[in-house]
């Protein structure tokens, strides 16, 4: 939960700075959050960053909410305990500006703030989806996964993790085994992996942590 803590409010302010929009103007946030707790914590926090915080949306230039659907005008900031990443995507194409978790510290708030109120794009860095949505929004294309990874090594490292052999890797993705080996010591060297089952284990612990490799079937 999101909290006023005096002694971590002074920091973020000074952290930050460089990342208000250009020319270090002021702006205008409206919290639309259905907890009263959550929603002073968060006020508290936003005014600590010299953020004003305004009661109408229309006249914001950020609405941070927890709530669907959103209105037209500001550039929004979904604040939520959890999210889906098929739900995230669907708002992120609505037009959502950033999605936040809401159990972050006062200096993540305030970066998520900026980010959104300077133009920009915030996914939650600490949310298990985050990079599960940038691939998943951008399949097919040159961005990389975990450890800077293409699509297709994480296909092998997916074959490999389930006791594939490099030969019915090639058969399953229709490559060759030679293909198949170079995108997997590609891969090893990337992840800093010193063997296939070392290279195994490592892309078993992202499953744990919450990546979906559904994504790239």
């Amino acid at each position: 939960m999101v909290t006023a803590d005096p002694k971590a409010r002074s920091a973020p302010t000074q952290l930050l700075a460089a990342a208000r929009p250009t020319g270090g103007a002021l702006f205008t946030v409206a919290l639309s959050v259905r907890s009263p707790v959550i929603a002073a914590g968060l006020q508290a926090i936003l005014q600590d960053g010299d953020i004003e915080c305004v009661d109408e949306a229309e006249a914001a230039d950020v609405l941070a909410t927890d709530d669907l659907p959103v209105p037209q005008g500001p550039r929004v900031l979904y604040a939520v305990q959890e999210a889906p990443c098929a739900q995230v995507l669907e708002l992120l194409r609505a037009g959502i500006a950033g999605v936040m978790l809401l159990d972050r510290e006062p200096v993540t708030v305030l970066a998520a703030t900026y980010a959104v109120a300077s133009g920009g794009i915030w996914l939650d860095p600490c949310s298990a989806i985050a990079g599960e949505l940038v691939v998943a929004a951008f399949r097919g294309s040159r961005l990389r996964g975990p450890w800077g990874l293409s699509v297709q090594q994480l296909r092998v490292l997916r074959h490999v993790a389930r006791g594939a052999t490099n030969r019915q890797v090639g058969d399953r993705l229709g490559i060759s085994p030679e293909t198949v080996k170079n995108h997997l010591s590609d891969a090893m060297r990337a992840m800093g992996a010193y063997d296939r089952l070392h290279a195994a284990a490592l892309f078993e612990q992202t499953l744990s942590e919450g990546f979906d490799p559904s994504i790239f079937r």
